[in-house]
């Protein structure tokens, strides 16, 4: 769970996604990038923000690994295709691309569900295209890593 290491300081750093037009040749990677945000909510609302903290610190491997759980049981195989279709490289960037923006969602007030975030993160990819998520989160990468000095 790498990408909650960097969680605060990228939401910050990150402004929410452009709404730009995009083609719609992306809707089975942008599927796989909303059901990862809407996995990821459904698992952390009921927790504490302590709980919150533990994850995104890797002070609770426990949770962690119930939550990497929850991920791969809300996946089907159209979702592992569009997975391995893309790479590891690129699934690891979307995969902390949908857990950032999807605490966003949250934290700002534009969604306070799951299915409310799963829609606005499938809206916006469809809207961006998925390979403009992927580039920045490729610059957001880089802005932490300048901000912190790596």
């Amino acid at each position: 769970m790498r990408y909650f290491r960097t969680l605060f300081i990228a939401t910050a750093i990150c402004a929410t996604l452009p709404f730009a037009a995009a083609a719609h040749a992306d809707d089975a990677k942008c599927e796989v990038y909303s059901k990862i945000g809407n996995s990821m909510v459904t698992f952390m609302l009921p927790l504490t923000m302590q709980d919150f903290i533990n994850i995104t610190t890797g002070k609770d491997p426990k949770l962690s690994t119930e939550m990497t759980q929850k991920l791969i049981e809300s996946m089907d195989s159209a979702d592992y295709k569009a997975m391995s279709e893309m790479g590891m490289g690129d699934a690891e960037l979307m995969g902390e691309a949908a857990g950032q923006i999807a605490v966003q969602l949250l934290i700002s007030g534009q969604a306070s569900s799951a299915r409310e975030v799963k829609a606005a993160m499938k809206d916006s990819c469809m809207s961006v295209g998925f390979d403009t998520i992927l580039n920045n989160q490729r610059k957001s990468r880089a802005n932490i890593n300048a901000s912190l000095g790596q």
